[in-house]
C-alpha cells in the first residue's frame, strides 16, 4: 500500500497515542534529548524507507512539543508538505492533538504551515495524509501539481485552505483510479444531510449505495462498507445505536463497520470497538478521506 515507513514519535504514548502508534509497523520513541538529532541527522535505515515525524500533544497547556515544532518550522528544519525542494527538509511531519485542543483554531491557533489533526481523525484525515506524503511517487506528485495549478485561487490563498484543496485533488484522483463499481455501501442514518453527503460521496467513488433509517430493516444486502451516522437526540439514542452496531457486526462480519460519533473520546472509542465497530469518525467527517481509507482496507483484505 505504501513504501516502508519509519515514524519518529515525540510525545505521550498511552491511551489514544499508543493506539495511533500501533497503526505503524516501525515507531521510534523520541525524547527531549534526541528528537532534534533524529530530525536533523540522517538515520541508518532501509534506503527504500521513508521517514515521518509525529508530534503528539495531549493538552494545549503543555506547549513544549508544539513550541519545538514551531521553532523547527520557522528555521526551515521541517516541512509539512513533504516537498523535496532545495533547502526543504526531507522529513514530513504533523502534530496530532488531544481532545483538550478542541476549538484551538479560535483560541490557540497553530501556524498555518503546521499540519495538525485530532487523534480520532486517523481514518478520515491522518491515514490519507500519511499515504500521500509517503506513498505518492514523485512523478505523480508533479503531474497532480500541474493539474491543480489552474485550480489555485491566488497566491494569497491561506496555507491551510490550499493544503485542503491539494488533499482533496489527490484523494479524488486516487478514488477514481480505484473505483469500486461492484461494491455496496449501506448507510444507516436518521438525518437528511448525512444521507445526501454519504450517498453523493460513495456514488462518486463508484459504490452502489443503499440508505436506511436506524429503525428500519433494509432488504437483503451484501455490503462491504457499513456506516452508522445517527444523531443522538435522547438518552435512549446511544443504546439503540450500540445495539444496531452489534447486530450489524454479527450479520455482516466481513464488512468494514464505521460509526460517526459527534463527541469522540478515548473511552467512547474503546466502548465502540467492543461493540464491533472498525472505524470511528467525527462529525463532520472528511468523507472522501475515509473512502480512501476504506479502499486501502479493502485492497489489503483481498490480498
Amino acid at each position: 500500500m505504501m513504501r516502508p515507513l519509519v515514524v519518529g514519535w515525540y510525545g505521550p504514548s498511552d491511551g489514544p497515542w499508543g493506539w495511533i502508534q500501533s497503526q505503524f509497523e516501525n515507531v521510534i520513541l523520541l525524547t527531549d534529548e534526541n528528537v532534534q538529532d533524529w530530525v536533523s541527522k540522517p538515520q541508518p535505515r532501509d534506503p527504500n524507507a521513508s521517514q515521518l515525524l509525529i508530534v503528539a500533544s495531549e493538552h494545549r497547556a503543555d506547549r513544549k512539543a508544539i513550541t519545538w515544532l514551531e521553532n523547527g518550522l520557522l528555521s526551515g528544519m521541517l516541512n509539512g508538505s513533504g516537498s523535496t525542494a532545495k533547502g526543504a527538509s526531507k522529513i514530513p511531519f504533523a502534530a496530532i492533538l488531544g481532545n483538550d485542543w478542541h476549538g484551538h483554531r479560535r483560541t490557540s491557533p497553530l501556524p498555518d504551515g503546521l499540519p495538525n489533526f485530532y487523534w480520532y481523525q486517523w481514518y478520515d484525515r491522518i491515514f490519507p495524509w500519511v499515504s500521500e506524503v509517503v506513498g505518492q511517487a514523485a512523478e505523480r506528485n508533479r503531474e497532480l501539481k500541474k493539474k491543480s495549478a489552474g485550480n489555485r485561487p491566488s497566491e494569497s490563498t491561506p496555507w491551510r485552505v490550499q493544503w485542503l484543496i491539494d488533499r482533496s485533488i489527490w484523494q479524488s484522483t486516487m478514488l477514481r483510479q480505484g473505483q469500486s463499481s461492484h461494491s455496496l455501501a449501506w448507510i444507516v442514518t436518521d438525518h437528511g444531510d448525512g444521507r445526501d453527503l454519504w450517498r453523493d460521496a460513495c456514488s462518486v467513488a463508484g459504490l452502489h449505495v443503499v440508505v436506511s433509517r436506524l429503525s428500519r430493516d433494509p432488504p437483503g444486502l451484501d455490503p462491504s462498507l457499513i456506516v452508522i451516522d445517527c444523531v443522538s437526540r435522547s438518552e435512549d439514542s446511544e443504546p439503540a445505536i450500540r445495539g444496531a452496531a452489534q447486530a450489524v457486526r454479527e450479520q455482516y462480519p466481513d464488512a468494514l463497520l464505521a460509526l460517526v460519533d459527534p463527541f469522540p473520546t478515548w473511552a467512547r472509542w474503546s466502548d465502540w470497538k467492543i461493540s464491533g465497530v472498525d472505524a470511528i469518525l467525527p462529525r463532520p467527517a472528511a468523507v472522501q478521506g475515509f473512502l480512501f481509507y476504506w479502499q486501502a482496507w479493502r485492497s489489503q483484505v483481498a490480498a
